[in-house]
């Protein structure tokens, strides 16, 4: 692992157990369209174990419950109470084979070839080392079985890494976003094989203060339009490239 990956590990676990319980949160990342169109390509079936990576509140693993009843859907995350609630509103609705359980960040609490498939959105970024973050999750993925990621990818013209600048102010975990030929190497060379793509959009939100200022100063305008920066007032937003990728152990 790379140094020091307690630390990261550690700022994500502080900001979301606050910021996963607000209603912008939810308002951010909320995409039917998005989620519609990840349940068609992973093609969940009854009788089947998947796992959902960087749950949060389970956006997924709740869509998961509700497609296929028959699937067992485990959900992991370093957010402890907030998987409490979540274990909590799953009794209430009924959901028998929704389970939600912390983990480490860094090695999943599961036998090997333990699932069929494996989720993970919006919370690759964080992972403190990508390549030892594919072997986990290969680990416990069935042959045959599929991962399939979700997560912002840089801008092609966005030469200064602003993108992941912006994103590393917050203070949050945040690691990097992948460019996706970068993304596809890392994965083929843990031997999982690419199978399709399809993009989305995220908007991201923030308040203006000095770091985003000063940011927002040294970047060049072309890199600033290639994310569609919009500032008034005291607020800015950032539009970025998602990159929902399936791929096949």
């Amino acid at each position: 692992m790379h140094e020091g990956p307690e630390r990261f590990i550690n700022e994500a676990r502080n900001h979301f157990e606050k910021d996963l319980r607000t209603a912008a949160y939810a308002r951010i990342t909320s995409d039917s369209d998005q989620l519609e169109r990840i349940l068609v390509e992973c093609g969940p079936e009854a009788g089947k174990t998947y796992l959902d990576i960087g749950t949060g509140r389970g956006y997924v693993a709740f869509a998961l419950a509700v497609a296929c009843p028959g699937a067992e859907v485990v959900r992991i995350d370093i957010v402890e109470k907030v998987l409490l609630e979540n274990n909590r509103e799953a009794e209430i609705k009924g959901f028998n084979r929704l389970k939600f359980q912390t983990f480490s960040g860094m090695t999943i609490p599961f036998v090997d070839t333990h699932f069929d498939g494996a989720i993970a959105r919006y919370s690759f970024h964080h992972f403190p080392d990508a390549e030892a973050a594919v072997r986990e999750i290969g680990r416990v993925i069935k042959k045959g079985g599929f991962y399939f990621i979700v997560d912002p990818t840089p801008n092609k013209r966005d030469n200064v890494d602003f993108i992941n600048k912006f994103s590393q102010l917050r203070n949050d975990g945040h690691m990097r976003y992948y460019e996706e030929t970068e993304l596809n190497r890392v994965f083929q060379s843990e031997g999982m094989i690419y199978e399709s793509t399809f993009y989305s959009e995220l908007t991201i939100p923030r308040e203006m203060n000095e770091g985003y200022q000063t940011l927002l100063d040294g970047t060049p305008r072309n890199v600033r339009e290639s994310y569609k920066l919009k500032v008034k007032d005291d607020k800015m937003e950032v539009t970025v490239r998602v990159m929902n990728v399936l791929f096949r152990k």
